[in-house]
C-alpha cells in the first residue's frame, strides 16, 4: 500500500509538468480532469502512507523517525504552532 501511496503522490506532483513547460498544451478536459482528480491522488496518496505507517507496515519510517533529531523537531514545531497565533 505505501508503495501505491508513493506512486500516487509522485504522480499527482509530476503529472502537471507538460502543462507548464508548454502551455495551451492541455485540452479543457484533460486541464478540468487535472484540477479535479489532481489534488484528490495527492491527499489519497498521502493517506496511504500515513495508514501503512500508523498499521505497522512501514518499519523503516518508523525507525528513522524515531531518531532523537526528530523528537527535538516535532517538539518544535509543537510549540511553533503554539506561539505563532501571539506572534501574528
Amino acid at each position: 500500500m505505501s508503495m501505491v501511496g508513493f506512486g500516487l503522490v509522485l504522480t499527482a506532483l509530476l503529472i502537471s509538468h507538460t502543462a507548464v513547460a508548454a502551455p495551451y498544451s492541455w485540452t479543457m478536459t484533460e486541464n478540468a480532469l487535472y484540477f479535479g482528480l489532481g489534488r484528490l491522488g495527492y491527499v489519497l496518496g498521502l493517506w496511504l502512507i500515513i495508514f501503512t505507517f500508523f498499521t505497522g507496515g512501514f518499519t523503516f519510517g518508523k525507525a528513522f523517525m524515531s531518531r532523537p533529531l526528530f523528537r527535538v523537531l516535532g517538539k518544535l514545531a509543537f510549540e511553533s504552532a503554539l506561539i505563532t497565533p501571539l506572534a501574528v
